[in-house]
């Protein structure tokens, strides 16, 4: 949740904005002077408070906290219970950025107490809100999701919908950080019925794409397909293209494992032609990967090896160094599958090197053993031999005793091969 600010100090300040901040330092400086001579007190404790949230906002933290302990300390003389719930749920929100737990969850408890003393139902949503965030972060999550049901609870009460989403999105979160996917689906709905009726059309079709691929991962691929629709005309609706793309490659997934290759073609080919206009040349090699995955499927093996072509082009123009892997590896495999064995055992060995510089252990091991598999097609078995020993080296690295077991049975079976064919 956002810092809260008190009532009466009616600022407003445009977060990363550095240029404004500063600007307004200075005038809150010269006020705060001005404040102090002429003995107004009340302009002396807004001042305060909003140098406290300016130097926030730049991100000078032990500086925001010197004029917050001078601002509540103010409050506190004066009398002034709200603000003094305010300043001190913003020292909370300091400490936490802080990584001093305990003193921000102190902080925030009182602040909390003061909104419940005097009826600040708004500040305590606010309270219960900054509670959660502060136990999500320090891994207490479950803690976190009974601060949020309370905020959600005010909300609702005192009919703030933009306080009601923030919570559901904080709810989602939690939930999904503890696996509790049905619990995800179930306050995203809700998030949904809140978003259409403030009309936050982007924000909406962000909820239903969401619900799309819970319901994917939940296995449920007819409903995934509808919210996935829903949210594909918001997209093309108010035009954010790359949300349409991304959203027609997740609409192809989902025909895809309904056994609809050919449509799912189609989206993936809409989904690339939209990446390239918009010139992100990475996420078109993610998407042509794919459309490379659906013609093998259909054993269209020249046209997979085009498209993986294209994806491998790509991740080299954007330097994306996993994706080069995923990229060679597939041709590997295609290669293999048209019989073209010697241009397969190329291109795992461009991905192996990628691998060892890049010094991905796991993704070494995996090439290896496809290049084991290839010189045992080769009829090499020796060639193939040293490859296996390799990923038996990785294998014991990682303490993978299955695959160790795995490995020496294969090589097991080399040697044997080696003496029947006179090696």
């Amino acid at each position: 949740m956002r810092e809260e600010k008190s009532k009466s100090i009616n600022f407003e300040l445009t977060d990363n904005d550095i240029e404004e901040s500063k600007k307004t330092i200075k005038i809150c400086e010269w006020d705060l002077k001005n404040s102090r001579v002429s003995g107004n007190r009340k302009e002396e404790g807004n001042n305060l408070g909003k140098l406290g949230l300016a130097y926030s906002h730049l991100g000078e933290t032990g500086k925001a906290i010197e004029y917050y302990e001078q601002a509540l300390e103010f409050s506190r003389k004066t009398g002034n219970r709200e603000s003094e719930g305010t300043i001190t749920g913003n020292l909370g929100l300091a400490y936490g950025l802080l990584g001093e737990t305990e003193r921000a969850l102190e902080f925030h408890e009182y602040a909390l107490k003061i909104a419940r003393e005097i009826g600040n139902l708004k500040g305590e949503r606010n309270h219960l809100g900054n509670l959660g965030n502060l136990c999500y972060q320090s891994g207490e999550v479950r803690k976190a999701t009974g601060y949020y049901e309370q905020a959600l609870k005010i909300s609702r009460e005192i009919d703030d919908k933009r306080g009601e989403e923030d919570t559901l999105g904080n709810l989602v979160m939690a939930h999904n950080r503890l696996g509790e996917i049905k619990k995800v689906a179930e306050y995203s709905e809700q998030e949904l019925e809140v978003l259409r009726e403030t009309g936050e059309k982007s924000k909406e079709g962000q909820t239903l794409e969401r619900l799309g691929l819970i319901y994917g991962f939940l296995e449920e691929v007819r409903k995934a397909i509808t919210y996935h629709e829903q949210a594909l005309e918001i997209f093309r609706e108010i035009g954010e293209k790359k949300r349409e793309a991304a959203t027609c490659g997740n609409l192809g997934n989902m025909y895809f494992y309904q056994g609809k290759v050919s449509e799912s073609i189609e989206c993936y080919i809409e989904a690339l032609y939209i990446f390239e206009d918009e010139g992100d040349r990475n996420a078109a090699g993610s998407v042509s990967v794919s459309l490379g995955t659906r013609y093998s499927s259909l054993g269209k093996m020249e046209k997979a090896v085009e498209h993986y072509k294209y994806a491998l082009t790509a991740f080299q123009e954007t330097g994306n160094t996993g994706g080069e892997i995923i990229a060679f590896k597939k041709l590997g495999w295609t290669y293999n599958a048209l019989g073209q064995i010697k241009e397969g055992i190329e291109s795992y060995e461009q991905a192996l090197e990628i691998s060892r510089k890049t010094a991905d252990r796991e993704e070494e091991r995996n090439i290896l053993e496809e290049l084991g598999r290839s010189y045992i097609n080769l009829n090499k078995p020796e060639t193939a031999g040293r490859y296996f020993e390799q990923v038996l080296v990785i294998s014991r690295e990682f303490g993978d005793r299955r695959q160790e077991e795995i490995i020496i049975e294969r090589l097991r079976d080399l040697q044997e091969t080696k003496k029947t064919d006179g090696y």
